[in-house]
């Protein structure tokens, strides 16, 4: 069992507390007045954690294996260097993958199922409190990892359930706010000579939200952009050049074995 278990409840949730007070009186409790958004949320829970490896799971989201904890640890004791541990995530309607003992640098991560070395995440900037959050958190606190010289793996005997079937993706506002947020990632995080790069990331997140035919949707978040970024502006804090380059290699090479996995 983990040494110790902590929720956030975000602003306008009232139903979730009453049940874990009730049936699980051993949970740390966190509490928000604000909306503070997934990235918010897990930046309190580490912040509040008294314990250097953090796992991260949503409301959705549970490890499948029974020996998950102790596998977790190892990856660990066998990955000193690593701020970030990736796992395999299986969502609604995915064919059950097996485990495999293949462990490897990744430069992306989900939240939802993850586990972080507490002592580097504090040495970022963590999360930027968005809702909806899409298109920037995970890829904004990798970059901020990579760029610090930590790294993240992914270990493809960690898997992890999400009881989540993408159909909020479709959703206009949060269709919106991935447009918007991929265009916040860019100028936050991209020196100068990769806003080329990004513009075309925009762009092709605009046509990627067109395809599935929600125009509006896609109109609505280049509406967004600027207000977006003039809100963030004083964050602004690029990564090294290199950094960017570096993430795009990594991506590569895993998205390539991942589908090796996948097909075997």
């Amino acid at each position: 069992m983990p040494a110790e278990i902590i929720v956030h409840i975000d602003a306008g949730d009232n139903e979730t507390a009453p049940v874990l007070l009730t049936q699980f009186p051993q949970v740390k409790l966190l509490f928000a007045n604000t909306r503070q958004g997934p990235g918010g949320g897990r930046n309190r829970l580490i912040s509040n954690s008294s314990h250097e490896i953090i796992i991260s799971l949503d409301d959705d989201s549970f490890p499948i294996d029974r020996d998950f904890f102790s596998c977790v640890h190892q990856v660990i004791v066998d990955h000193p260097k690593a701020g970030i541990i990736a796992m395999t995530v299986i969502n609604d309607g995915d064919t059950i993958v097996q485990r495999d003992a293949l462990c490897m640098q990744a430069a992306d991560f989900q939240g939802c199922a993850c586990a972080y070395r507490r002592s580097m995440f504090i040495k970022t900037t963590g999360y930027i409190p968005l809702h909806p959050a899409y298109g920037m958190e995970e890829t904004d606190v990798a970059l901020q990892f990579l760029d610090a010289g930590f790294g993240i793996v992914r270990d493809f005997n960690l898997r992890i359930r999400h009881a989540h079937d993408n159909s909020r993706g479709r959703e206009r506002a949060v269709i919106a706010g991935h447009i918007a947020n991929t265009a916040l990632l860019v100028f936050l995080r991209y020196p100068f000579r990769w806003w080329p790069l990004g513009a075309l990331q925009v762009i092709n997140r605009v046509f990627y939200s067109v395809r599935r035919t929600n125009l509006v949707g896609a109109l609505l978040g280049l509406f967004l952009i600027p207000s977006t970024i003039i809100r963030h502006a004083g964050l602004r804090s690029p990564v090294a050049a290199s950094t960017i380059a570096e993430a795009r290699q990594i991506r590569r090479t895993t998205l390539h074995v991942a589908r090796e996995i996948n097909s075997a």
